[in-house]
């Protein structure tokens, strides 16, 4: 596959895994791959095992989670910042010695 010269940036707020909105932006992309666009969809939890999100990979639209599921630890590390410091890592950040 060539390399698009023009891009085009899906950003979606549907919190399911597919809706109506998508279903119409999906449908057009075939057309417009015609005219060598190039996409990536952007979405705060993705499901990659969902068959239209497998059919938008398979016509190499790229996929981007924008709120990744955290570690354990760094979910708790947060809330421990928020609940006891006021939301602020600036006290976690080190500071070098003097010596």
């Amino acid at each position: 596959m060539k390399e698009s010269t023009k891009h085009i940036a899906i950003v979606t707020c549907c919190m399911d895994d597919w809706g109506g909105s998508e279903e119409l932006w999906a449908r057009a992309i075939p057309f417009l791959r015609e005219h060598d666009i190039s996409f990536t969809l952007y979405k705060d939890r993705i499901n990659f095992s969902h068959p239209e999100i497998q059919n938008l990979r398979k016509q190499h639209v790229a996929c981007v989670e924008l709120d990744k599921p955290q570690s354990l630890l760094k979910r708790t590390r947060k809330k421990y910042i928020e609940k006891y410091f006021n939301g602020s890592a600036l006290l976690f950040t080190p500071i070098a010695r003097m010596h």
